[in-house]
């Protein structure tokens, strides 16, 4: 059975340098082989509320294989991409389990 969702989320956060910022996050997901393989697809976009605060946004890519009935334990790989306002882009690529 192929399964696919779609979730839009309201992000609010802060650090302790003074900056915050308001975003929305958007997760595109799907799950085939016999709910084995899943892919998942993050966009997240935060807009700086004061002058210190830069606009970045986020875009992270992974595949992963399901290894239990529950899909509690799971091993894939990611691709994490960030791009800050006036700084360039950082791609980090990945496993996870």
């Amino acid at each position: 059975m192929n399964e696919a969702s779609f979730s839009i989320y309201g992000y609010y956060k802060r650090d302790n340098k003074s900056r915050s910022w308001v975003g929305t996050r958007m997760d595109f997901s799907t799950l085939t082989w016999k709910d084995r393989l899943g892919t998942s697809l993050e966009l997240r976009f935060f807009g700086g509320l004061n002058k210190n605060s830069a606009i970045h946004y986020y875009v992270i890519l992974s595949a992963y294989s399901r290894l239990d009935a529950q899909g509690i334990i799971r091993v894939g790989i990611f691709i994490y991409g960030k791009k800050t306002e006036s700084q360039d882009p950082f791609l980090s690529t990945g496993l996870f389990s």
